[in-house]
């Protein structure tokens, strides 16, 4: 037996009523008569289209499959379109039968399909009785969508078939993890690499302070989510594709890492820790935007409130001439142009507090999960109130830096609540008596519809990431391409045995070893330095005192000990690495003379 679940979701063009991505349909005053009847599908009813946004037509799908209606309405005309339709049903029909219809307060109609094929979809809007079967005349009847439901084997090799095809237009290599990839830098030793890396001081020292409009936080699990951060840096938040005014950093944290005891022994669990803490270390060298050790809170999602607060902390201190902060989870596309664009059509940068406010949109309250089976609970201890405030989801939110500089203040004395960054958030606004602004034109995958004109889209996987840039670079729309499944991000899952432990800084030392490396022509000598730690085998760099320049020498010296030990070098720059190797080498020409 083969269940199709429905769930129907309702998004209006203004914000007098709506339902939840969960799924609460809409209500309002009942009745109807016959005038309102004869201005239904008129010339002014506030409706302008219905129709089914997923699935897509002619897409594949395995089950379940999720129903996903949208019903717009004109602007200025939510009291007529109340007046007209809230009372009635939203109901579905596939392959010319009645599947179900969705009115009042209900969440989920379940019915069932007995096999595998090819369906027809359309929706409606119509009367509905007590037995939930849709009476008189059907209103705003869709256009068909069909699209066929597959098995788990053909719809794995559907999405494999997808992925291929997708990858084949990218680098190779896009989806590596942390330390795959530094492993890869180490064994390529690019030219580029290697000049990015014998620069005086890299990483997040490079510019602070800077004059800005949007500074944006964007939340990343260190060490699993390397590849939606490599994403982010190839598109959106490229210096190609970043407007002027600009700036994405990374929000880390201390990191952990997991133990497996039943297939690790002590030793290979510490070299393990540290490849991890050298890929890190290289990262935050390589591209300078990832904040991990710099920030007091730790890599886990019971410490995301403290993460958030941390980072505002941080942009408050140390870029403190942004006007705007946006926080942002690491699965997103952003369309910085038109997010730069619509804060500057502000008239004040101060008290403001903007994102994706469910309440707002959907025109209902919100009350606070018990269930403490789901990750998102909160208990009566953590929050008494049967509401909770209207809140921006965590997903995206924007704050004026006055609230950002509140919020560092005071960091010592607002409580939160956990995990949950996003209602902490509204909580410390409130006490200021800062409320949020609903802002449209933002979306996640796993509730939302695409749209061409979003600003921002989440859920989304590192290919799918790329898809949509591609697709913008290619003049095509935003969502050309779509598919749930295809573009959806896959669940991270902890593993299931272990136990998690802090990744410490392995307090290591660079050595300096010199030898003669024999005689060339003309008796020039050349000399081999080698550098190691006590943990990493040595690398040698050859250098001629006659020929060879020592600036360069040093330099190309520092790149090599960067790239091969990141956690060695940490913070130390190319003239303290010169000055070591300056004085290994007078010794060695020290000993060269008294030995003659």
């Amino acid at each position: 037996m083969i269940t199709l679940y429905l769930l129907s979701c309702i998004w209006l063009s203004t914000l007098v009523y709506g339902s939840s991505p969960s799924g609460n349909a809409i209500h309002g005053h009942p009745g109807s008569d016959a005038a309102r009847i004869e201005r239904r599908e008129g010339e002014d009813d506030p409706i302008s289209a219905v129709s089914i946004v997923y699935p897509l037509d002619n897409a594949i799908e395995s089950l379940p499959v999720t129903f996903t209606a949208e019903v717009l309405i004109r602007p200025g005309t939510g009291d007529l379109f109340n007046e007209l339709y809230s009372h009635m049903g939203i109901c579905f029909e596939v392959n010319n039968a009645l599947f179900s219809c969705l009115r009042g307060r209900e969440l989920r109609d379940e019915n069932e399909i007995q096999t595998l094929g090819r369906f027809v979809a359309r929706v409606f809007l119509s009367d509905v009785d007590d037995e939930g079967e849709p009476v008189g005349r059907r209103y705003w009847v869709s256009s068909p969508v069909a699209f066929t439901v597959v098995g788990d084997a053909e719809f794995d090799a559907h999405i494999a078939r997808y992925t291929q095809e997708r990858q084949n237009k990218y680098r190779p290599g896009y989806n590596l993890s942390l330390v795959d990839w530094a492993l890869q830098q180490q064994s390529q030793r690019s030219d580029e690499l290697l000049a990015q890396l014998e620069r005086e001081t890299v990483g997040l020292s490079q510019s602070k302070d800077e004059e800005m409009i949007l500074l944006i936080g964007v939340k990343t699990a260190v060490e699993t989510n390397f590849a939606l951060r490599q994403a982010i840096r190839e598109t959106w938040g490229s210096k190609e594709a970043l407007p002027e005014g600009v700036k994405v950093l990374f929000i880390g944290c201390r990191t952990f890492s997991n133990f497996d005891e039943y297939n690790e022994t002590e030793n290979e669990f510490d070299a393990e820790r540290r490849r991890l803490r050298d890929a890190i270390e290289l990262e935050k060298m390589v591209y300078g935007d990832l904040l991990t050790d710099e920030l007091n809170c730790v890599d886990q999602y019971l410490d995301l409130t403290n993460k958030v607060k941390e980072f505002l902390h941080v942009a408050a201190s140390q870029y403190s001439r942004a006007q705007y902060v946006m926080i942002a989870d690491d699965d997103l596309y952003v369309r910085t142009e038109e997010l730069v664009a619509h804060l500057g059509l502000r008239e004040s940068r101060t008290r403001y507090y903007s994102g994706q406010v469910q309440a707002i949109r959907n025109v209902h309250k919100v009350a606070p999960i018990r269930n403490t089976s789901q990750r998102y609970s909160l208990s009566e201890t953590q929050f008494p109130l049967s509401e909770l405030p209207p809140f921006a989801i965590g997903a995206y939110f924007f704050l004026s830096m006055d609230c950002v500089e509140f919020i560092s203040k005071n960091r010592h004395r607002l409580r939160d609540l956990g995990g949950m960054d996003d209602i902490s958030v509204a909580l410390w606004m409130m006490s200021i008596q800062v409320h949020p602004r609903h802002a449209k034109k933002l979306g996640f995958l796993r509730s939302d519809c695409c749209r061409d004109e979003l600003v921002a889209f989440g859920d989304l996987s590192p290919l799918a990431i790329r898809d949509v840039h591609d697709n913008l670079l290619g003049n095509r729309p935003f969502c050309h391409g779509f598919g749930q499944h295809l573009w959806l991000k896959s669940s991270a899952h902890a593993p299931a045995v272990g136990e998690y432990t802090k990744l410490q800084q392995f307090q290591e030392e660079l050595q300096f070893d010199f030898a003669l490396g024999g005689v060339r022509n003309a008796g020039l000598i050349q000399v081999v330095a080698t550098v190691s730690t006590a943990a990493h085998a040595g690398i040698k760099v050859s250098f001629s005192p006659s020929e060879d320049d020592f600036f360069a020498f040093s330099r190309r010296v520092c790149a090599e000990s960067r790239l091969h030990f990141p956690s060695a070098v940490n913070s130390i720059s190319c003239t303290e690495i010169a000055s070591q190797l300056a004085a290994g080498l007078e010794t060695l020409f020290q000993h060269l003379e008294t030995s003659k």
